[in-house]
């Protein structure tokens, strides 16, 4: 009877976590406007305060940008219902002329809609040049000749063993035959199978990408960056990202191994560490349990923050035990109400993605 109770509480759990809107996350500006910039003047700063007007948490899940010129963070990636939060991106001007407008997509939690949308533009001046001398003429090469039409692979939801094809088109806005001629900092498990691409003068083509599941050795969010390298006279290198979530592919198993199928159990969903000062650090224990047949293996841990980790957390529990590990909670630098998620990633079929909530009231 506990085990069905747990799993309708974080069924029920999951349910409502999915009822957030685009338009209950309110910021306090979605488009800023730097004016005219010089580029010899570095990097620039650009901040999107936000409130949590929802009834739910708002789990910030990836940030994607326009291009590599941009950095974007999240302080936090679980903001509670009227708690708020920041989006922040670092863009350098360096090598960009003219007049730019660039967009952050926020995704998160959201069920009725990707993302949520915020820009930026610029008006930027070579190093040398005057203020009158600004245009929002597009000047071919401002941005490199070998233009890539997107800035990431996005794979998706796949299933382990999936394999998944995608591509990015390059066009060349020059005055010859520019080439990709080889990619940096490529994961073994994506491969570009049409190297070197050449580019002929006023045309375009695709690089195309391979993703093979069936060798990673993770689950849930996996992302990075690669870079490109081209004969593109301004931008030789281009830096491009990948993502996608990875799933366990449940629905092959059979019937037996179902019914022998490991089961996740764990005390607390919220762990309440109480009032503490900044810079405390409070530690509570909660006990994981398998109430399986079969061993439950700990697969991945993700948190919001490096001030909430599980210690001593075992890979792997065998069936009929349990586990008491701990739960700690560094308060440093931070302030009022806090809530953090622990996310644990396991084999159990019917609770493969468990939340830990970790709340604490920081004076």
């Amino acid at each position: 009877m506990r085990k069905i109770s747990v799993f309708l509480f974080l069924f029920i759990a999951a349910i409502c976590h999915a009822q957030l809107s685009v338009n209950d996350i309110v910021f306090e500006t979605e488009f800023i406007d730097f004016g005219t910039i010089n580029e010899r003047d570095g990097k620039l700063r650009v901040q999107y305060p936000f409130v949590n007007n929802g009834k739910f948490d708002m789990v910030i899940q990836n940030i994607e940008v326009a291009c590599g010129c941009t950095q974007p963070r999240a302080y936090k990636k679980r903001i509670a219902p009227g708690d708020s939060g920041l989006i922040e991106a670092e863009f350098n001007p360096r090598g960009i002329l003219g007049n730019v407008t660039k967009w952050i997509h926020v995704k998160a939690n959201f069920n009725d809609g990707p993302y949520k949308e915020l820009k930026f533009r610029a008006e930027i001046l070579g190093a040398n040049a005057r203020p009158e001398t600004a245009s929002s003429q597009y000047y071919r090469g401002q941005f490199g000749y070998l233009l890539p039409m997107r800035s990431s692979l996005a794979f998706g939801d796949l299933n382990k063993n999936e394999r998944a094809i995608d591509s990015i088109e390059f066009k060349n806005d020059g005055y010859k035959a520019y080439t990709v001629e080889s990619i940096d900092d490529l994961p073994v498990f994506l491969k570009a199978v049409n190297l070197p691409l050449t580019v002929e003068e006023n045309s375009s083509a695709y690089l195309h990408f391979d993703l093979n599941t069936e060798i990673l050795d993770s689950i849930g969010p996996i992302k990075g960056s690669f870079h490109l390298k081209t004969d593109d006279q301004f931008f030789a290198t281009k830096e491009l990202s990948y993502g996608l979530v990875l799933h366990q592919d449940f629905d092959s198993w059979t019937k037996r191994e179902l019914k022998r199928a490991p089961r996740l159990l764990i005390d607390k969903s919220t762990i309440d560490m109480g009032e503490m000062k900044s810079g405390a650090i409070n530690v509570r224990t909660i006990t994981i349990s398998n109430s399986g047949k079969t061993p439950l293996k700990i697969l991945r841990v993700d948190t919001d923050c490096s001030c909430a980790v599980i210690n001593k957390l075992p890979k792997e529990i065998p069936a009929g035990a349990k586990a008491v590990v701990e739960v700690r909670f560094d308060s440093l630098f931070k302030q009022g109400l806090q809530r953090k998620g622990i996310t644990l990633y396991t084999n159990d079929p019917q609770n493969s993605k468990a939340v830990i909530t970790v709340a604490a009231m920081v004076k």
